[in-house]
C-alpha cells in the first residue's frame, strides 16, 4: 500500500509539473481585455456599420466592409456568472441580402512578440486553446478565424464553426499548432489576429471551411457563418475571450481593472490633463506624460478643449481640433489651435473632461 501511494503521489506530482510547466504557471491569456471591462472611448456607440474601427470596449474592432446593417455596440451587464461586462451587438438595420464582398467580424489582433512563444512555423509549434462565452437572442452560426502573420508576408489561416444559443455557454476550440509556413512575425507589427464572423458574403463562405492551418485562402475561411444581420431583433454577446498555450481550456484569467487598463493604454490612451504653454493669442503647444505605446501615435480629440490659466479663467476652443509633430512611442508634440485672448506668459492647464471640455486621444493600435 505504501508502495502505491508513493506511486500515486510521484504521478500527481509528475501532473502537476506538466500543467505548471505546459499552461497554468504564468500570465496565461494572451488576450488583453477578454473580460471586457474596459471601455476607453464609450460605452455605447449607435449606427455602427457604415466604416470599421475601434467604437466600445478596448482591443475589439468592428471590422465591416460593404454592410448595409447598422448595430449598437455596448459595454453591457448582462454578462455570464463570474463575469460583470460583455460585448453587445444590437442589430437596429437589418440586412437580409449579404453581396459577396460583405464582411463583418468583432477582430482582436495581437503583436507578433506576444505570441513568439507559440513557436508556430516551426517544428516546434505549440497548441493553442481558445475559448469564449457567448449567446444571442436567436440561434446563430459563428464562424471564428485565426489568422497568422509570418516574415515572408504571407499569412496562415484556420477557422472553426459555432452554434451560439440564446443562454450562456463556454466555447472552446483547440488550434493545432503550425508546422508550415514560414516563420512567425515576432516584431510589435500584427502577428496574430483574431476574427469572430458573424456575417460574411461569399467572397468569404464558397470554399470549405479550413479547420486545420493552410496558406490564407479567403473562400475558406468563413464557411458556413450566419447572418446576424437578418434581423432588428437580434443581438449577440460575448466576453470572458481567451487564448492560451495548451490543449486544454483552464478557468478564465480575470485581472483586475487597474492592469487591463494598463495593457490598453499601449493601444490607445485618453489625455485629460497636464500643463501646456501658448505659442500666441490663439494656440497652445505641449507635451503630456504617458506611458510607452505600441508605436508612434495618431491623434484626436473627443471634443473642443478647455484650458485654464493660475487666474481660474477658463478658455474653450472654438472648435475641437489638434495636430501632432515629432510622435513616437515614448511621447509627442501637439498643438491645440481655435482659442482666442491666451497670453503668451502664461501656463495653462487642460480641463478634466468633467468639466465640459474635451479629451486628447493617442491611438497606436494595430
Amino acid at each position: 500500500t505504501r508502495r502505491l501511494s508513493m506511486t500515486k503521489a510521484a504521478e500527481l506530482a509528475k501532473m502537476g509539473e506538466v500543467i505548471t510547466n505546459d499552461q497554468i504557471g504564468g500570465r496565461r491569456n494572451i488576450i488583453i481585455n477578454g473580460s471586457q471591462l474596459v471601455a476607453q472611448r464609450a460605452t455605447s456607440v449607435a449606427d455602427v456599420g457604415g466604416s470599421q474601427g475601434y467604437f466600445c470596449t478596448d482591443r475589439f474592432k468592428s471590422t465591416l466592409s460593404g454592410t448595409a446593417a447598422r448595430y449598437t455596440v455596448s459595454q453591457d451587464s448582462d454578462a455570464p456568472t463570474g463575469f460583470s461586462k460583455a460585448l453587445k451587438y444590437d442589430v437596429t438595420t437589418a440586412d437580409t441580402s449579404i453581396a459577396a464582398a460583405e464582411f463583418h467580424a468583432i477582430s482582436y489582433r495581437a503583436e507578433g512578440q506576444d505570441i513568439s512563444h507559440f513557436e508556430w512555423g516551426t517544428s516546434d509549434a505549440k497548441k493553442c486553446t481558445f475559448s469564449f462565452y457567448a449567446k444571442a437572442t436567436a440561434a446563430q452560426t459563428v464562424v471564428v478565424n485565426f489568422v497568422r502573420a509570418t516574415t515572408s508576408g504571407t499569412s496562415r489561416s484556420v477557422s472553426k464553426a459555432f452554434s451560439i444559443t440564446t443562454s450562456y455557454q463556454r466555447f472552446t476550440f483547440t488550434l493545432p499548432g503550425d508546422t508550415g509556413g514560414d516563420a512567425q512575425v515576432e516584431t510589435n507589427a500584427e502577428g496574430f489576429a483574431i476574427h469572430i464572423g458573424l456575417n460574411m458574403g461569399s467572397n468569404f463562405t464558397s470554399g470549405t471551411l479550413n479547420e486545420t492551418w493552410q496558406d490564407f485562402t479567403n473562400a475558406n475561411r468563413f464557411v458556413g457563418v450566419g447572418n446576424l444581420a437578418s434581423s432588428t431583433d437580434n443581438n449577440f454577446f460575448i466576453t470572458g475571450i481567451q487564448l492560451e498555450v495548451g490543449s486544454q481550456a483552464t478557468p478564465f484569467e480575470h485581472r483586475s481593472f487597474g492592469e487591463e487598463l494598463l495593457l490598453c493604454q499601449r493601444y490607445f490612451q485618453l489625455i485629460s490633463g497636464g500643463a501646456v504653454m501658448p505659442n500666441g493669442s490663439t494656440g497652445i503647444e505641449g507635451s503630456v506624460t504617458r506611458q510607452e505605446m505600441r508605436a508612434a501615435t495618431s491623434i484626436s480629440v473627443t471634443a473642443a478643449m478647455k484650458v485654464e490659466d493660475p487666474s481660474v479663467t477658463t478658455y474653450t476652443q472654438s472648435s475641437a481640433s489638434v495636430t501632432i509633430s515629432n510622435s513616437d512611442k515614448f511621447a509627442e508634440k501637439f498643438t491645440l489651435q481655435n482659442f482666442s485672448g491666451l497670453n503668451a506668459q502664461r501656463p495653462y492647464f487642460l480641463k478634466n473632461p468633467e468639466d465640459g471640455g474635451g479629451q486628447i486621444e493617442l491611438d497606436a493600435e494595430l
